[in-house]
């Protein structure tokens, strides 16, 4: 899950909302648990409270961080190691961005081949477009 990827830093309130948030995805609905993952992969940015993408954007400079601010795995840890910690993490979340995206396109391929079959048949979705498209022609709106 990209969400695992995230390395929260800064105070103990936004490492805490950051787990929060990991949380949080767990519990989504698949399909939503899926268009946030598709979404997510493609942004370049992962979360407000990722130390990979801070560093990257030129946020913060590791060397400048206090222990205190770093999740407890790394606290320990040179400086050199917490790179090597935060480059094994980048390369790991860069492979699940990639899986992301050749199942994200097998996913909508899917869902295209499934509304192309259902074509002609009243779903929920074809039965409130025309609903709207009627109601708007009546207010002089053409689609």
């Amino acid at each position: 899950m990209l969400e695992e990827t995230v390395v929260p830093y800064g105070s103990s309130e936004h490492r805490l909302k950051s787990e929060k948030r990991k949380e949080e995805v767990k519990s989504m609905a698949p399909s939503v648990a899926a268009e946030r993952a598709a979404y997510k992969s493609a942004d370049s940015s992962i979360s407000s409270y990722d130390l990979i993408d801070a560093i990257d954007a030129g946020i913060v400079k590791l060397k400048d961080l206090d222990d205190g601010e770093l999740p407890h795995e790394m606290r320990r840890l040179s400086l050199d190691e917490k790179k090597a910690y935060l480059e094994g993490i980048k390369q790991e979340r860069e492979t699940i961005k990639s899986q992301i995206a050749k199942l994200s396109e097998k996913r909508t391929t899917y869902i295209n081949e499934r509304v192309k079959e259902s074509a002609g048949e009243d779903s929920f979705d074809e039965v409130v477009q025309r609903f709207i498209e009627e109601q708007a022609a009546e207010k002089g709106i053409h689609y």
